[in-house]
C-alpha cells in the first residue's frame, strides 16, 4: 500500500522544534513534541540503511492499520504515528494471557540530510512501512 506523507517546507526562527537541536541525526529521544507520558505510546524499532542512491528508514509497525497511518516530513522532522488495528476476529472473547501491547505508534526522527523531500516514497506492506528518500546530487 503506497503511503502519501504530508511534506512540510518550513523554516524555524527564534520557536524551533526541539528535535531540531537534537545532536543526534536519526533519534527521536528524549521526544517532548510527542510528551513520552501519553498512554498508550508505542515506539516502534527504525532501521536506517544508506543504499548509495536512497536513505531509507524501516518501521516495524506490527498490527497497525496502515489505513490510519499518519506520516508528516518537514526540514526538520519525520513525524508517524500509527493506531494499532482492532482486532474484531474474536469479539466475545476474554483475554488468559496478554503480551501485545495496545495503543498507537509514535516516533519522531530528523529526516537524513541532503535528500530531496518532494520526491520521498512511503510503502506499508506486512506490517512494515518503509521511507525512501532520494539522495540529492552532489555539486561538483
Amino acid at each position: 500500500m503506497k503511503i502519501e506523507p504530508a511534506v512540510h517546507q518550513q523554516e524555524y526562527g527564534q520557536n524551533a522544534p526541539f528535535s531540531v537541536n537534537w545532536p543526534y541525526p536519526t533519534s527521536g529521544m528524549p521526544n517532548p513534541w510527542l510528551n513520552q507520558a501519553i498512554p498508550d505510546a508505542i515506539i516502534p524499532r527504525v532501521d536506517i540503511l544508506d543504499t548509495g542512491s536512497y536513505i531509507v528508514y524501516i518501521y516495524d509497525l506490527g498490527g497497525a492499520d496502515g489505513n490510519q497511518i499518519n506520516l508528516e516530513v518537514s526540514a526538520s522532522e519525520v513525524a508517524l504515528t500509527a493506531p494499532m488495528a482492532v482486532l474484531t476476529k474474536y469479539p466475545n472473547a476474554a483475554y488468559i494471557y496478554q503480551e501485545r501491547q495496545k495503543g498507537t505508534y509514535t516516533r519522531l526522527l530528523k529526516p537524513p540530510a541532503n535528500v530531496d523531500l518532494d520526491n520521498l516514497t512511503a510503502d506499508f506492506e506486512n506490517g512494515i512501512l518503509t521511507l525512501s528518500f532520494p539522495k540529492k546530487a552532489l555539486k561538483t
